[in-house]
């Protein structure tokens, strides 16, 4: 089913939703202004059956989790298209959003109740806008700050690994055996790649490949 077309995002009140089969536009939250950062337009999340990493989780563990892209309402880019008569910084990503879901992606909806730096949010974009009265879009779980005339991020890991379980859990299939066939063999390569290195982290890199390995292993069993 075709999908509404995205509502323009403004310096206004940024309150419309997203869930499968509505408007795929974020709930963004305004931050501080003023930061050198450059433009970025909205976005939204998407997920794949066949796209997936290993990501450490603490403690020297590892998890295999979705691997997500984002989908970015700029107009022109990825088929996503320019609104007649509206000079703002975000397009119509409707038919974009469709083509990817013809192509096995899903989107994660953009209201999704997730968790970032202790908070519960409603939604994981936010924005700030920069030192040119522009509009920089950033996911909750990284927030930025200046030291000097530098941008630095603080990011909240744990908080997007959060996320991912939920998506695991709640978007996608289960994973399929031969993805994870496929993702061992490459580690493999890595792996060996990094111990045969001659710089001075190959083989602390070369254990931490092995490691993500067992992690894929412990759910192909």
């Amino acid at each position: 089913m075709p999908v509404e077309p995205a509502k323009q995002t403004s310096k206004a009140a940024h309150t419309s939703k997203a869930t499968k089969g509505s408007k795929p536009v974020a709930v963004p939250k305004e931050r501080p202004t003023g930061f050198p950062l450059n433009a970025s337009s909205n976005f939204i999340f998407m997920a794949h059956p066949m796209r997936w990493d290993v990501f450490p989780v603490g403690n020297g563990e590892y998890e295999i989790l979705p691997l997500l892209t984002k989908l970015e309402f700029q107009a022109g880019i990825a088929g996503v298209l320019p609104v007649k008569g509206k000079d703002l910084q975000d397009g119509d990503p409707s038919w974009a959003l469709l083509a990817k879901q013809q192509s096995g992606w899903q989107a994660i909806p953009a209201d999704t109740e997730v968790t970032a730096f202790g908070e519960k949010e409603v939604g994981y974009v936010h924005f700030v806008e920069n030192d040119r009265g522009e509009y920089s879009h950033l996911s909750v779980w990284e927030r930025p700050y200046m030291l000097g005339s530098s941008v630095f991020f603080d990011r909240d890991q744990d908080g997007y690994i959060q996320f991912l379980r939920h998506c695991k859990t709640n978007i996608l299939p289960p994973m399929d055996q031969n993805v994870g066939k496929a993702l061992q063999a490459k580690l493999k390569e890595l792996a060996s790649l990094a111990k045969n290195s001659a710089t001075p982290r190959g083989k602390e890199t070369a254990e931490e490949i092995n490691a993500r390995i067992e992690a894929i292993k412990k759910v192909s069993k």
